[in-house]
């Protein structure tokens, strides 16, 4: 009896489920040092098993063997440590791979090939946010090493995989070190280069600027409606390159402060916007309303946008009157604004008419109220197909009827 009862104090672990400890264990998600903790306990009860509980015991006239039990028992203290340092291990490689998935990010906005000094700059800021980028990635690093060291203290077998993640998780910091110096050295290159081609495409530009401005002080030239078939696009053309000329000069003035350069003045861009402005408050006017009226006499009715025309053609009186405003010393230029104000202002008379024709809630009990009042027939799709007809039947004069009969 007194041998049975020295494995007492074992009797609780040698009927213990290890799997179902371990993954009890592993729910408490306890830090490093409770795992080191756990192995080394474990470690102590294993040797305790070893130095206290004999090979055999006699009694009388036989002796009795009891490795079996023994071995026993330390086999399962092996097998229970190593199932908590499998779950060490487990989360050493799962750091390990994020390690390496954050870091590879890192490096391949690194491999970014600049091609204009913005792009210089968003790599150069890049490469000062990287300590910062990287702080978190670099302490899940220190705790996964810490990790393995303690794995290592126990001797644990890592399986080639996480051998592998784990030397290749600790060479990352030093791959993105020697990426950012060779990045670096790079950009040097790259700022002289593109600093030098910028001041190739200023040269260029002034040279564009020169020809614009030309283009512009002889625009006064320009006197005649007849020409606004071949006036309109060009002005439009010249619009459309200020602008750009405006974007370029912001361009040239923002990657001057890239380049740490003085800024470049590049008002005059704005200057001949504003000469130029008039003359595109004439023209560009002029094109429009041309081709919207001629546009608007032949369209089907039914297409007709009162409200937007309207809005147009207020727009475009109120810009030629600008403009004719501006052309006080060039009679001709004026003169052509107020040719156009004048077609407009013959056009306005038709607005509340459209406007009560085109309204989306007549019924055909309106069209035929309306049709009784005029003492002739009125309908879209029937007689009245075009603004032109509008005109034909002399509607315009019949504001008053039709507007009654729409606001009924």
């Amino acid at each position: 009896r007194e041998y049975i009862r020295q494995y007492d104090a074992y009797l609780e672990f040698m009927n213990m489920d290890l799997t179902e400890y371990v993954r009890s264990y592993e729910e408490r998600e306890g830090t490093l040092q409770d795992d080191e903790r756990e192995i080394e306990e474990k470690l102590r009860e294993k040797q305790k098993v070893a130095d206290e509980v004999p090979q055999f015991i006699n009694l009388g006239m036989f002796n009795i063997k009891l490795d079996a039990i023994n071995s026993s028992l330390i086999q399962k203290y092996d097998a229970l440590i190593r199932m908590i340092m499998s779950i060490i291990a487990e989360k050493a490689a799962s750091k390990s791979k994020l390690v390496v998935v954050k870091f590879a990010t890192t490096f391949e906005r690194l491999k970014m090939t600049p091609t204009n000094i913005e792009e210089v700059a968003e790599l150069e800021e890049l490469i000062t946010e990287i300590p910062k980028e990287t702080e978190d990635v670099r302490l899940m690093l220190d705790d996964m090493l810490l990790q393995f060291e303690v794995l290592d203290r126990f001797n644990f077998q890592l399986s080639d995989e996480q051998f592998g993640d784990k030397w290749e998780a600790y060479g990352w910091p030093r791959r993105i070190e020697d990426k950012v110096g060779e990045v670096e050295a790079q950009i040097v290159k790259d700022r002289n280069g593109q600093q030098d081609e910028m001041k190739r495409e200023q040269v260029d530009f002034e040279q564009a600027l020169d020809d614009i401005e030309q283009s512009v002080n002889g625009f006064h030239q320009h006197s005649s409606l007849d020409d606004i078939g071949t006036i309109g696009p060009e002005v439009r053309n010249v619009v459309q390159k200020l602008k750009d000329f405006a974007e370029q000069a912001k361009k040239f003035q923002s990657r001057e402060i890239l380049f740490g350069l003085e800024q470049t003045d590049y008002d005059r861009v704005a200057r001949i916007a504003k000469t130029f402005e008039p003359y595109a408050q004439l023209w560009v006017s002029a094109d429009d309303w041309l081709t919207w009226h001629k546009k608007w006499l032949s369209d089907p009715f039914e297409s007709l946008d009162p409200e937007q025309m309207e809005k147009d053609v207020g727009e475009t009186w109120r810009a030629l009157f600008k403009a004719a405003k501006t052309f006080a010393d060039l009679p001709e230029c004026q003169a052509c604004a107020e040719e156009v104000k004048r077609q407009i202002d013959e056009f306005k008379p038709v607005m509340p008419v459209l406007l009560a024709l085109r309204n989306p809630g007549l019924r055909d009990r309106h069209w035929d109220k309306m049709s009784a009042d005029l003492d002739f027939k009125i309908k879209p799709g029937e007689n009245l197909n075009s603004l032109t007809d509008v005109y034909r039947l002399n509607l315009v004069e019949q504001e008053e009827t039709l507007t009654k009969v729409r606001d009924a």
